[in-house]
């Protein structure tokens, strides 16, 4: 409980209008929605073991809509939070997903990272989508357009501002 009261304070303290938040369980959530429902919605994907939860800023970000996808062959039970959301006059649309875990589930991560990838292809080209997540993704998948993990048109934003070493695992 107390990691999970610093992780609402470090929220409340940042003021993020979008918070991702993986490896979350019923118990967390409780305690998140309980603390930050007054200024944020608190979007669940699911109620099971650990799942992942969407945090929005009620003054700036809407929830339009959300719908859950499972990784049909996960043996983790992962899923991506899809949820289309507007602000002002821009429509976004996020996705919140935990990949599978460990170095011997690669190709199954990779499988996932391909439908994350998949499901971006399907949104008009002239929308914003922001994939956040525990990735455990490795650097080598970079520009691996014969695997089809990250086309050119997909953007790490964590390369893309500097690698800085102290945000790496954030």
């Amino acid at each position: 409980e107390d990691r999970t009261i610093a992780v609402v304070e470090q929220i409340e303290r940042v003021e993020a209008d979008i918070v991702f938040l993986q490896e979350v369980n019923w118990e967390t959530f409780v305690i998140l929605r309980t603390r930050l429902s007054q200024k944020y919605e608190c979007i669940a994907a699911k109620r099971s073991f650990y799942f992942v939860a969407t945090l929005l800023k009620k003054e700036s970000v809407h929830l339009d809509s959300q719908h859950v996808i499972d990784f049909k062959t996960s043996q983790m039970e992962r899923h991506v939070l899809c949820a289309r959301v507007s602000c002002g006059k821009t429509v976004i649309e996020l996705l919140n997903t935990q990949l599978e875990s460990l170095a011997e589930n690669a190709d199954e991560r990779r499988k996932q990272l391909k439908t994350c990838v998949q499901i971006i292809g399907k949104v008009p080209t002239k929308r914003t989508v922001i994939l956040a997540g525990d990735m455990t993704m490795e650097n080598t998948w970079l520009g691996e357009a014969e695997t089809g993990c990250l086309p050119s048109t997909i953007e790490v934003v964590w390369v893309k501002l500097g690698s800085k070493e102290d945000v790496e695992y954030t």
